[in-house]
């Protein structure tokens, strides 16, 4: 890590605000430790919907917990 290097420069360009979620990609594919959100309509209804994901699928078991 380079703690010189502001978060805004993973920001995408300003001609991209349709952009709400930016995640990264590791050997096991999407990587949950590294997430930007924008507060937005759609990022409140996506992080309602993950929060409510255990509720509607009981029983269900998920292997790699919050990379799932």
């Amino acid at each position: 890590m380079n703690p010189l290097l502001k978060l805004e420069a993973f920001l995408p360009p300003d001609d991209f605000n349709d952009v709400d979620l930016l995640v990264a990609e590791d050997w096991n594919e999407l990587n949950a430790g590294i997430i930007m959100i924008r507060v937005s309509r759609w990022s409140l209804r996506f992080m309602a919907d993950v929060i409510a994901y255990r509720d509607y699928h009981e029983g269900e078991e998920l292997v790699w917990q919050e990379q799932e």
